[in-house]
């Protein structure tokens, strides 16, 4: 429940750092903190959501709203 913390996870699965690259992890992350109301990230989750194949776009969401329906 904490945008911060998922800003931090999502930047870590977008470039690699500390856990192997994922751009659908990126994406899961990012639109978490913009879901509970972090515009600061609005542009980036957007970016990814274009840059994914439309199957892994699904994935990421299908993701998110299962983490969403936890907290």
């Amino acid at each position: 429940g904490n945008s911060k913390a998922h800003i931090a996870v999502g930047t870590s699965d977008y470039t690699g750092e500390g856990l192997p690259e994922n751009q659908v992890e990126a994406c899961v992350w990012i639109n978490l903190a913009v879901a509970q109301g972090d515009e600061t990230v609005l542009d980036a989750a957007n970016l990814l959501r274009q840059n994914l194949l439309p199957a892994d776009l699904s994935k990421a969401e299908t993701r998110a709203m299962e983490l969403l329906s936890k907290d």
